[in-house]
């Protein structure tokens, strides 16, 4: 699976100063960079959150969110939905509720939207700088 080994090699941090990954556990305070809390906050059942509409409410539940960005849009995968064994398709839950594909894997998002000019389709302003901030615990 090539989350595992993103989250062997680089741990939570940050890419181009636009798109923050989660990872399993990063610790006390790692808000948007801990999965399991990403995936708290990004739950139907948190009444602060208005992204999932009813229609997209059995996949709301499925989603497994693993990164955000500077514009309010949620990245996840569906474990329903893959292009190969361990290869998922990652989609992006915009901010407007709006729920489209946009990589064939993980590190198709990292490379093509992260450190790519895809990126902007999710954010207009995009301008990859090709660099990683690692997330320290204050």
């Amino acid at each position: 699976d090539d989350y595992k080994q993103y989250c062997l090699v680089f741990g939570p941090g940050d890419w181009s100063s636009a798109f923050h990954v989660a990872v399993p556990g990063p610790g006390k305070g790692g808000g948007q960079y801990d999965l399991f809390q990403l995936n708290q906050w990004m739950h139907p059942d948190n009444p602060d959150i208005d992204l999932i509409g009813e229609q997209n409410m059995e996949l709301s539940e499925r989603a497994v969110h693993f990164a955000s960005d500077v514009v309010g849009n949620s990245y996840f995968w569906d474990p329903l939905h893959f292009k190969e064994k361990g290869k998922h398709i990652v989609f992006v839950w915009r901010y407007n509720r709006e729920i489209n594909a946009i990589a064939n894997s993980f590190w198709g998002f990292v490379t093509g939207v992260c450190l790519g000019d895809q990126g902007k389709s999710v954010i207009s302003d995009f301008s990859p700088r090709r660099v990683f901030a690692a997330w320290r615990p204050t």
